[in-house]
């Protein structure tokens, strides 16, 4: 049994093929922006219709490592990889393996966007602060990231001597850290590193020093001494020392307290421990003053001194009053009053000094406490009056005054701070001024708002008082404490502040598509007025305006990025903007209808399919096709053009009766893609033609033709057809069978005949072919023709061309002939007469003797001419070809003087040459007219045309000098020339002739012309030169003058 299944399976080999799986990344698109180390799923879709998806393996790579190993896809056939990317990776590679061997990759390049590091700033401990074991030192540090939410954002303290420190507290929403912890003893470097969700590392650093345990500061008081007495209201100079191991005294804490009065200073020592300062607030009494000095560690220091403040004498200055300017020399009236609570006024001890000039007096006062003198010793300047009074316990007190001999103070600067303020910024005045004398300089203030005066007169305005666009004036005068100087003025105008646009925002901002409307939203805030926003959207090179946009009317695609840019504008101009943007989404198409035309194939049909699609974006669709036998199994590769494939049945094994599906695949080019289906069977074949339906003759179709029709159709099922033929112009049927003959009963001229060829096989399938020709014009025949008289004479007959016999025409179309005349071999441009047809005539004034005449005869039926008919030639005749044998050649005198002369001119009667070279007038006379007028008019025989035509100026035949053309205005006052055709000088006998007539065939050579004596009917020319003929008239006698006419 085995055997024979063997041997029989050998009878026949079946072969399988295995298909390349495919695989199509749908996470991502080429050109896609990526953060870097930010997390991203890659996915993909694999398919293979051979082999299991459980079965392939699928892994991802990138441009320079492997992100996922291979896998299997999950069961719907989608792969999945979770993965970080470097600035330095572009492109994401996935690839898909089958159990064969058969891979498949699809790769794209993306744009890794580079992450930002965070940004950190320590704001505590610091380098320059001293810090002690045991005591809690604050950490505090503001970080900021470019791409991440500062709140996730992790951080880490650590110091080179306790390793990490063990903070937690969690990041506030402006960045901000902040803790306390106590180190121990020594240097630290401390380092805060800050890591973003990328991986990028920030770290900052700095050293601190860790002293050991505090040590207490160190204190004196080295002034006043200890049991110093001063006097109540007195300004005394405290002095003391503070020191302290481990702080800077700088950072000491400073308190000089009385028992009696409490606290009065706390002004820190310099940086050698000195304390120093001057206070007259100690109320009278016995004062125990105590300096207390604090470490920033606690620790304390105290030291004590006995101060004793008692009543000093009183004193006070009557003259001169303060501010008294007086002039160099002037005698000064000094007077105080003195007085004392326990001493008498007289047992006080005065002392007068001058701040220049040191005691001027130490006059006592009398028993009543007035003390007066005067003196004129004060030099130039401002002196300070100083009256010192000393009672008996050494208590004192003084009285000053100031006396000045001055010159005014000047400002040299005057400055508003800032020069361009806005309207949150205070007004303040710097000012530089001098005084000759030295004296110290006080400023009286005045501010005008707008030219406006106001009620401020200090050194400052503030912000508050100003606004944008005021003008602000400032009117100072210096005094130097005794007279006013100038007064000097500054302005400045309120500038604007501009305005600030925070939070713009896109709504939506994610499912936005091509037909979406979007609104964007700004908060603007300005501190001098309320202003709203201006939207102004882009897209690509376009812009469009209005807080919202309808997607729709954009033209706008997937993946393009709309940007909106919110701005304002205060009232002065200042503009301020902020933008925002959101990618535009893709959505994939919509098939409404998968269609296989024809409906009913049969097996020699094209089979066409063809996909219906629109895309919601209104994106361009591209589409692909696959053909499948359902009932075979089979699959069929074909091309596509568009929307559309086909599949041509007859070169396939295709068999009646099976089922031909198309699947059609329609993608949008932004990674959005769907399929459709569609499916028809097989019918019966119609019959084919073996060969397109031939008509012949296929040109050439005239009234007459015999048409003839052939074709030959085979039935894939019945074999050879026979075929039918049928014959029609039109939709009109005018004949059957495989002939036609064309005549005027059946067809006209331009008529289409269709020969329509039919196959029908046992099935009644039916098949048909056709083929035309077209039915032409039949040109008429050539015509008969002949020109009348056979022998005309000049200016006697008119020439008649005759059609002697018509042209046929096949079609039975009406004949037109057209008529054209010959001169001498030339196309005849003249006037024609008309006798039967237009222009058969030539009027007899246009014939001269010797012209040779034909005519051509054209037929013509309306739509094209037929064969052209040309006459034999005519010669015209003079009649008189009687030569003078004896060698003198007479002419007829109507051949050169005027056959016909115009109206108011006589005949001429001949010229008669005697001489060879001279005419004398007396000849001329019967040649005038009424005026006394001579007229030439001569014509070349050969051609017919009137060559000269002149005549005199003037009655006065001796006097003629100049010939007129009449036709012209052109003068002739030399010799005119004119030359005949060749014909005239031919060569006869080897010799050259003088004289050929070309009427009568004679020529005359030069040496046998003789001159002789005119009869007055003729004109005996003599040989000129060049062998032409001359006429010549003598004009005035002189040769010069003759004028020579060439024939």
């Amino acid at each position: 049994m085995l055997y024979l299944l063997f041997f029989g399976c050998s009878e026949k080999v079946i072969s399988t093929y295995n298909q390349v799986p495919t695989v199509t990344i749908t996470s991502h698109s080429q050109g896609d922006s990526i953060n870097e180390g930010e997390e991203i799923t890659l996915q993909a879709i694999v398919g293979d219709d051979n082999n299991q998806l459980s079965d392939l393996d699928i892994s991802w790579h990138t441009n320079q490592r492997e992100l996922c190993p291979a896998a299997p896809p999950l069961v719907d056939g989608t792969s999945a990889c979770i993965a970080t990317l470097s600035e330095s990776e572009n492109s994401i590679k996935v690839q898909v393996v089958d159990p064969n061997g058969e891979a498949a990759i699809e790769e794209i390049n993306v744009n890794v966007i580079a992450n930002q590091p965070p940004i950190v700033d320590i704001a505590q401990p610091v380098t320059d602060q001293q810090y002690y074991s045991g005591q809690l030192i604050l950490f505090q540090a503001v970080l900021s990231d470019a791409e991440d939410d500062v709140t996730t954002l992790s951080y880490e303290w650590m110091s080179s001597l306790d390793g990490i420190l063990p903070f937690t507290s969690e990041i506030q929403s402006d960045g901000s850290i902040e803790g306390y912890l106590s180190l121990q003893e020594g240097q630290h470097a401390i380092t805060l590193s800050v890591e973003d969700s990328g991986g990028k590392r920030t770290a900052e650093s700095l050293t601190i020093s860790v002293g050991e345990a505090n040590s207490d500061p160190e204190c004196s008081i080295t002034e006043p001494e200890d049991g110093h007495t001063v006097i109540s209201g007195q300004s005394v100079l405290f002095r003391g020392l503070a020191s302290d191991a481990d702080t800077n005294n700088a950072f000491l804490d400073i308190s000089w307290e009385s028992n009696i009065d409490g606290a009065f200073n706390s002004l820190p020592p310099d940086s050698s421990g000195t304390l120093a300062f001057s206070y007259d607030g100690l109320t009278p009494g016995n004062h125990t003053i105590t300096l207390r000095v604090t470490d920033d560690a606690g620790g304390l220091c105290t030291s004590n001194h006995i101060l004793y403040v008692g009543t000093p004498p009183q004193v006070s200055i009557q003259s001169p009053t303060i501010g008294d300017v007086y002039a160099f020399a002037e005698p000064i009236l000094f007077q105080a009053t003195v007085g004392d609570q326990e001493d008498l006024p007289s047992d006080i001890s005065l002392e007068w000094s001058s701040s220049q000039q040191g005691i001027i007096s130490t006059t006592p006062s009398d028993s009543n406490g007035t003390a007066l003198f005067s003196d004129a010793s004060l030099s130039t300047g401002t002196h300070t009056i100083i009256l010192r009074a000393e009672d008996s316990s050494g208590l004192s007190a003084t009285a000053s005054t100031t006396v000045h001999i001055n010159a005014p103070p000047e400002i040299t600067s005057l400055i508003i701070s800032p020069s361009n303020p806005i309207s949150t910024d205070p007004l303040e005045v710097s000012i530089v001024a001098s005084d000759t004398d030295g004296d110290p300089i006080t400023y009286a203030y005045a501010w005008k708002k707008d030219g406006t005066s106001t009620s401020y007169s200090t050194s400052t305005i503030p912000a508050s008082a100003t606004s944008v666009g005021e003008q602000w004036t400032v009117e100072v005068i210096p005094n130097d404490g005794f007279m006013d100087g100038n007064m000097a003025t500054e302005t400045v105008t309120i500038g604007n502040s501009e305005p600030t646009i925070s939070t713009t925002t896109i709504t939506p901002n994610i499912n936005v598509y091509n037909d979406t409307i979007i609104v964007c939203t700004a908060t603007v805030v300005d501190i001098d007025q309320t202003i709203s926003a201006n939207y102004v959207w882009t897209i690509g090179n376009t812009s469009y305006s209005g807080a919202s946009l309808d997607l729709s009317t954009t033209g706008s695609m997937p993946l393009d990025i709309a940007t909106c840019t919110a701005s304002a504008t205060d009232n002065e101009g200042a503009t301020v903007d902020s933008s925002t943007s959101v990618t535009i989404d893709n959505r994939a198409p919509v098939i409404s209808s998968v269609t296989l035309t024809p409906t009913s194939p049969s097996l020699q049909d094209v089979l066409s399919c063809a996909v219906s699609a629109i895309d919601p974006d209104g994106e361009t669709l591209t589409y692909g096709f696959s053909w499948e036998n359902s009932t075979t199994g089979d699959t069929y590769n074909t091309s596509s053009v568009g929307n559309t494939s086909q599949l041509d049945i007859s070169t396939q094994s295709i068999n009646s009766g099976d089922t031909i599906l198309c699947s059609a695949q329609v993608e949008d080019g932004f990674s959005g893609n769907v399929q459709g289906f569609a499916s028809a069977i097989i019918s019966n074949a119609a019959p084919i033609f073996d060969s397109p339906v031939q008509i012949t003759p296929s040109t050439g179709i005239y009234t007459g033709s015999l048409l003839t029709c052939s074709a030959s159709a085979t039935d894939l099922e019945d074999g050879t057809i026979n075929v039918s033929y049928e014959w029609s112009i039109g939709m009109q049927s005018i004949s059957t069978g495989s002939t036609l003959s064309i005549d005027t009963s059946n067809a006209s001229v331009g008529d289409t005949v269709v020969c329509t060829a039919s196959a029908v096989d046992s099935d009644g399938q039916q098949t048909q072919d056709s083929t035309s020709v077209i039915v032409e014009n039949s040109l008429p025949t050539a015509p008969e023709v002949s020109i009348s008289p056979s022998s005309p004479s000049e200016q006697v007959d008119d020439l008649y061309c005759s059609v002697d016999v018509d042209s046929i025409d096949a079609d039975g179309d009406a004949i037109l002939y057209r008529i054209e005349w010959f001169l001498n071999g030339s196309l005849w441009t003249g006037v024609t007469g008309t006798t039967t047809y237009t222009g058969d005539t030539i009027l007899a004034t246009d014939t001269t003797s010797g012209d040779d005449w034909y005519c051509s005869v054209t037929p013509n039926d309306g739509l094209g001419d037929g064969s052209v008919a040309i006459s034999d030639p005519v010669s015209i005749t003079s009649g008189n070809c009687d030569p003078n044998l004896s060698g003198t050649l007479n002419i007829e005198t109507s051949g050169y003087c005027d056959p016909n002369p115009p109206s108011g001119w006589t005949q001429c009667s001949g010229w008669i040459n005697t001489s060879g070279d001279d005419v004398t007038n007396n000849v001329l006379d019967g040649c005038v007219n009424s005026t006394g007028r001579l007229r030439i008019r001569i014509w070349n025989q050969a051609t017919g045309v009137l060559e000269e035509d002149v005549m005199s100026t003037n009655a006065d035949i001796s006097g003629w000098r100049t010939w007129d053309y009449l036709n012209g205005s052109v003068t002739k006052n030399s010799y005119t020339n004119w030359t005949g055709s060749t014909t005239y000088f031919t060569t006869t006998g080897g010799g050259s002739a003088c004289y050929h007539n070309w009427q009568c065939g004679i020529d005359a050579p030069c040496s046998t012309m003789t001159l002789g004596t005119g009869n007055g009917s003729s004109i005996i020319l003599a040989p000129g030169w060049e062998n032409e003929y001359e006429l010549r008239i003598n004009c005035g006698g002189s040769p010069l003058n003759d004028r020579i006419i060439a024939l």
